[in-house]
């Protein structure tokens, strides 16, 4: 009996810590399109970024159509307020990460890699940062995919 209301205790406090943690990915969420929203505001050639982050918000890859719009947008990107949104993204893939959601996270590090490639340069020390971020998640993923599932393990007691 006091095992089962244990067992319940610790998967409330999870379940709990999954809704905070998940609060505290739309919240930044929402910092970064209203950034982008800004940001379409202040310069119009910026225009479609809200777009292009909704779609990287659900997808596990980063978008195709996204690296198109950087690339499209690069003499536009060299201002505080993209590196400030490249910082906000920084930690949505923290979040990921901590959640063991790594393809989201590696998406969402590939987007503000190239946004910290294009405002601060591929030498800068933020920018080196993130590329090792990067190379960290893409071992994890590596390690993940290789790693035999033990089906014994997964079983609920």
């Amino acid at each position: 009996m006091i095992v089962a209301m244990m067992k319940g205790l610790r998967d409330r406090c999870w379940n709990e810590g999954g809704f905070v943690k998940k609060a505290q990915e739309q919240t930044l969420w929402n910092d970064v399109f209203l950034t982008a929203t800004e940001l379409e505001v202040f310069d119009p050639r910026l225009s479609g970024l809200e777009e292009q982050l909704k779609v990287l918000a659900v997808a596990s890859e980063m978008p195709s159509s996204l690296t198109s719009w950087i690339n499209h947008a690069k003499p536009c990107l060299m201002c505080d307020t993209v590196i400030m949104l490249a910082l906000k993204l920084n930690e949505i893939a923290g979040v990921y990460f901590s959640r063991g959601e790594l393809r989201k996270a590696k998406s969402v590090c590939e987007c503000t890699l190239a946004l910290y490639s294009e405002a601060l340069g591929v030498d800068h020390a933020d920018t080196m940062v993130i590329a090792a971020n990067l190379q960290r998640l893409q071992e994890s993923l590596s390690k993940y995919k290789a790693k035999p599932i033990d089906k014994r393990s997964h079983k609920r007691q």
